[in-house]
């Protein structure tokens, strides 16, 4: 697929979900601009790129699009460029300071064939990397920080950073949070992955629900969130309505060689009966058919909730218990695997 033909897809579902956003899409560079720049630079922009600039030449507000930033129109990526370099020739800091950066990109502050293409209010970059180390791709999108020692890859290339907003759009999985820009409506991520923030959101949902709203004093962090896949959703606001935590087969209930196991299942009293319950569950169990085909899935489910989890496929597998205060049930949805119990 083409640039063109995935920034089409992009300006479809930004005029439908984010007129605001498409509205900051300036009209198509021209070729005499875009080559103007690059004989400064001394460097030509990539094929895809320039594909990109003659389609929209950056924007014309400071709504994160991709990455750090807005994208830059091309006369602006020249200044930002010069700027750049020139504070550090100044300063000489660039040369004798070295950052962390991920395999592939030099261990550098800044280096004068990493071009940048977005840029945020506080002066940090994505930038095409012209010079990576060994391993690295020529043309890779790199994460440049002013004030931070870390040089991350965002993308191989632009057109994977391009591809992936039109896809999170298509899916309905995109909300914009004022000028900060694009974030996943539905996370997932190992414990390992979260950061501090999904983290904090994550476990601040479930002391209000499970701690707080149901009166029940328990020790939500168990211990098995480290082991778990985590899904965080939330709302058009970007604050955590839902979350459930995924096992593999034999991790939660080692007993169970052949199915998946569901936990932490929640959801905020402010979305309740819209069903973004149903939703949440439905993405839980689409995921472990995803990682493990064929495997069944099994949950501890509160008594009040049988009815929503037999909706879903689940059937009763144990008579009524209680924990922590609360009746519940061992449910199980038959997978094409069949787990035995010895």
């Amino acid at each position: 697929m083409t640039v063109t033909e995935i920034w089409e897809r992009i300006e479809r579902e930004l005029e439908a979900q984010f007129p605001h956003v498409f509205a900051s899409l300036n009209p198509g560079a021209t070729e005499d601009e875009i080559v103007a720049v690059e004989r400064v630079l001394g460097m030509n922009f990539l094929d895809d790129f320039r594909e990109s600039l003659r389609r929209h030449n950056g924007q014309n507000d400071e709504i994160t699009l991709i990455g750090r930033g807005a994208l830059l129109p091309v006369n602006e990526i020249l200044t930002q460029w010069r700027s750049v370099q020139e504070s550090y020739q100044d300063w000489g800091y660039a040369s004798d300071h070295k950052c962390v950066s991920d395999p592939g990109v030099r261990s550098a502050w800044w280096h004068s064939r990493w071009i940048p293409f977005t840029m945020d209010c506080v002066g940090d970059y994505d930038c095409f990397d012209y010079a990576p180390a060994t391993g690295g791709r020529f043309g890779q999108v790199i994460e440049y920080w002013h004030d931070m020692e870390k040089r991350p890859v965002r993308a191989s290339d632009f057109k994977e950073c391009l591809s992936a907003l039109a896809e999170s759009l298509e899916q309905k999985n995109i909300i914009w949070m004022d000028r900060s820009g694009p974030e996943e409506r539905w996370l997932w991520r190992t414990f390992g992955k979260l950061n501090t923030w999904e983290l904090y959101d994550l476990m601040r949902l479930r002391q209000e629900v499970f701690v707080v709203e149901q009166n029940c004093v328990y020790l939500d962090a168990d211990g098995y969130d480290r082991n778990a896949r985590h899904l965080l959703g939330r709302d058009g606001e970007g604050r955590p309505v839902a979350c459930l935590r995924l096992f593999a087969a034999g991790v939660k209930y080692p007993e169970y060689t052949s199915d998946a196991c569901i936990g932490r299942v929640c959801t905020a009293a402010s979305v309740r009966r819209t069903g973004l319950g149903r939703e949440l569950m439905l993405r839980g169990i689409a995921e472990a058919e995803r990682l493990w085909p064929g495997c069944g899935i099994r949950l501890s489910a509160q008594v009040y909730l049988l009815k929503f989890y037999e909706s879903l496929g689940f059937v009763v597998t144990s008579e009524p218990y209680d924990e922590d205060g609360i009746p519940h049930v061992e449910m199980a949805r038959p997978g094409k695997i069949a787990d035995t119990v010895q």
